[in-house]
């Protein structure tokens, strides 16, 4: 019967440390997304604008050379999804680089169109 106040303030503090740590765990999160019908000098400035304008964001950064953005955002409070849908509602689809292809393109080569594809595929059936 001693060990039960003991056993009760230890799941409470255990608890209390869970409840503190989880907003620890999120944080700033960067993605690279590949932009579509960017052809314009104008294109940088409203795709920024666009990614700028979702609640969440911290930071974008967009290279008219390799035609993408990469935005810094608090995974908290936004996703990858709203940054596509941001684009795409500007008139600029994108998806998410991941992997070999964003790599591919830290190194200015640009993606397949196969690539793309695939990565497209594997976007819109997750």
């Amino acid at each position: 019967m001693k060990n039960r106040p003991v056993t009760k303030t230890l799941v409470l503090m255990i608890l209390a440390l869970g409840a503190l740590a989880s907003p620890a765990l999120a944080g700033e999160t960067t993605v690279t997304l590949a932009v579509r019908n960017w052809y314009c000098a104008a294109c940088p400035h409203v795709i920024r604008q666009s990614l700028a304008a979702v609640p969440g964001v911290i930071n974008v950064a967009v290279s008219d050379k390799t035609k993408t953005a990469s935005v810094a955002f608090d995974d908290i409070k936004t996703d990858v999804k709203s940054f596509t849908q941001a684009t795409a509602e500007a008139g600029y689809p994108s998806l998410p680089l991941y992997g070999r292809d964003a790599v591919a393109m830290k190194d200015r080569v640009l993606i397949t169109s196969g690539a793309a594809e695939r990565a497209r595929s594997i976007f819109l059936n997750s």
